[in-house]
């Protein structure tokens, strides 16, 4: 059995939520000049961000995100659009305390 602080998890959450906007730069600012990003998007997911994945789940050449919510016992997926933003949130349920996603 884990046991981790509010604090490590608050820590662990920004530290994903900056993994996201930087895979979301990297995956979709490809016109900023190299060694510069542009301005941080936030994208709206779940309780408690434990895990990102980024790759391409519908098959249209853009990459996609999917996000392990801890809090709120769900996965969150966006489909990118292909402008360097991600679509609407999808959540689907995954059973208690989801901590990973993985996209093969």
């Amino acid at each position: 059995m884990v046991f981790t602080s509010t604090l490590t998890n608050r820590i662990r959450s920004r530290l994903l939520v900056a993994a996201v906007v930087v895979a979301a730069a990297v995956c979709g600012l490809a016109s900023q000049a190299l060694g510069s990003f542009g301005a941080a998007t936030n994208f709206t997911v779940g309780t408690n961000p434990s895990s990102v994945a980024i790759g391409n789940l519908n098959t249209d050449s853009f990459p996609d995100m999917a996000v392990a919510n801890s809090g709120s016992d769900d996965v969150t997926v966006r489909l990118g659009t292909g402008t360097g933003n991600f679509g609407a949130a999808t959540n689907f349920t995954a059973g208690d305390t989801p901590s990973s996603v993985a996209i093969g």
